[in-house]
């Protein structure tokens, strides 16, 4: 029996207790898991799939995905949530995605070089694009639901208001947005709390798209947003935020990254962390990192807080919006997928069953719990102003 025999069969083993689904090879014949009727058919339509498996792990996997020679009819969700439980199936493949991963990662590390090359690979592909799935503040990040049935435009308020609401933020406040994409943070954050926004990005469509929206809310003395790296940032401030950004940190720079929000930070100031991580912390795969998010890492709860802590940051609050970002998630699904035929035409079907497969397969991982979603608040020192509990976020 070959390696690929034994990958397949071991996934119908495992699969088959969570789902209900058939293998169709190319000769036209066909495996079933579960008792079940199917939710599912995996069809390989090409004996390609094997050999790019076998010599290139998830990265082989998910290539020949885009390609169409392997593809997933009926509950694509229910597909993608079951190999997410099902993680790696033998040895030989986790050492094939290893080696794979380490030599990728080493290509694409979070230098200055490195970083606009990463941030342009993925945010710079047209604000259009974005446009046509994100909610109506262009908010490219974790919402935060109240109930599973909120709108995503509602969704997204609510975690600008939550965010707001840790930082204790109040008019003439200085906030710092370090990575600030399409700029909603600094602008909510403006008009009705009346501060005074900086925000820095690498990327030069968000830069575009966030400039023109504050010139016609007419918030140019509130809110500027700049073209910067964050290890060129100066000055002080009150108040720092980071949202959906420290992914592309990489671990080999998490102590730069917290020396710096010391330095900005005023003493007693407050900030937020925002992040997607995972229990051990880790890559996010041969594949995405080729195709998705280069050089992208994500942390441990203790990799943030070792090196948070070694620039005297004080952690003051910590919560997993895990959940939160499978709904989310699910949101742009639907969005996407109603305009899945006009990317396909825009930019190629390759282009768009990457991205598809990326947003399935991101909503299984955090329904897994492979993925969560990492809030940290701390202070620059001690702040001994804080209310004595929680109550002020939830108020």
């Amino acid at each position: 029996m070959s390696l690929v025999d034994n990958l397949i069969d071991a996934a119908l083993e495992k699969g088959g207790k969570t789902a209900n689904f058939s293998i169709v090879f190319p000769n036209g014949t066909s495996k079933k898991a579960g008792l079940g009727n199917d939710e599912f058919t995996i069809r390989i339509k090409s004996k390609e799939v094997y050999s790019q498996i076998i010599n290139k792990g998830d990265l082989g996997l998910g290539e020949q995905y885009m390609l169409g020679n392997i593809d997933v009819e009926g509950d694509l969700a229910k597909a993608m949530l079951m190999a997410a439980q099902l993680g790696v199936n033998t040895y030989q493949k986790n050492l094939i995605n290893t080696l794979i991963d380490g030599v990728i990662s080493k290509t694409r590390s979070n230098s200055r070089h490195n970083s606009l090359k990463n941030v342009v690979h993925h945010y710079d592909l047209g604000n259009e694009f974005y446009e046509q799935w994100l909610d109506k503040t262009f908010t490219y990040s974790c919402a935060y639901f109240k109930d599973p049935s909120d709108t995503i435009d509602k969704a997204e308020e609510q975690k600008l208001e939550h965010i707001c609401k840790k930082l204790q933020l109040k008019p003439g406040d200085s906030l710092v947005d370090v990575g600030c994409g399409w700029g909603s943070m600094l602008i909510y954050a403006a008009q009705k709390y009346k501060v005074k926004g900086y925000g820095l990005t690498l990327s030069k469509e968000q830069i575009n798209y966030a400039t023109k929206k504050v010139k016609e809310l007419g918030l140019e003395k509130l809110v500027i947003f700049e073209f910067k790296d964050y290890r060129d940032l100066t000055g002080e401030y009150d108040k720092f935020v980071s949202i959906g950004m420290f992914e592309h940190v990489g671990k080999k720079y998490y102590d730069q990254f917290f020396e710096k929000v010391k330095t900005i930070l005023k003493p007693g100031g407050l900030g937020l962390l925002h992040t997607i991580g995972m229990n051990r912390g880790g890559s996010v795969g041969p594949w995405a990192d080729t195709y998705i998010f280069p050089g992208g890492f994500l942390p441990s709860p203790t990799m943030i807080f070792d090196s948070a802590t070694k620039s005297n940051l004080v952690p003051l609050d910590f919560e997993n919006l895990r959940y939160h970002y499978a709904l989310t998630l699910h949101r742009w699904i639907e969005a996407y997928d109603n305009i899945f035929e006009k990317v396909a035409k825009e930019k190629g079907m390759s282009f768009a069953r990457m991205w598809r497969i990326y947003l399935y397969s991101a909503e299984a991982n955090f329904k897994a719990g492979n993925f969560q979603l990492y809030q940290l608040t701390f202070s620059n020192g001690n702040n001994n102003q804080l209310p004595l509990t929680r109550g002020y976020i939830y108020s």
